[in-house]
């Protein structure tokens, strides 16, 4: 199963990002998943813009079985979109519980 990590990015340091998605992926692997598609691994156009990020992100999200919504989710327009997508595709959606860092 290829699941997609979705929470929020914008106005958030890339180091605390990194982080964040780094240990979804973490979680997601402890949970038996192999195939995870972390937004921040996807490949974008130099200057690209929010819609350049989310056109890519999106085009990753839907070749996916599954999403994993970060807890942060609701701050986000991205996450709240990929997430609207998800549901009306019939993904499965997983939600973080919560994080023990």
């Amino acid at each position: 199963m290829k699941i997609y990590i979705s929470g929020k990015i914008s106005g958030i340091p890339l180091k605390q990002v990194k982080a964040k998605f780094d240990y979804a992926d973490r979680e997601l692997r402890q949970m038996g998943y192999t195939k995870i598609i972390n937004p921040l691994n996807i490949k974008h156009k130099m200057n690209a813009t929010w819609r350049d990020f989310m056109e890519n992100d999106i085009i990753q999200l839907i070749q996916c079985d599954a999403i994993y919504v970060l807890l942060d989710y609701k701050k986000s327009k991205g996450a709240m979109l990929e997430l609207h997508i998800a549901r009306k595709l019939g993904l499965k959606i997983i939600y973080q519980e919560r994080v023990n860092r």
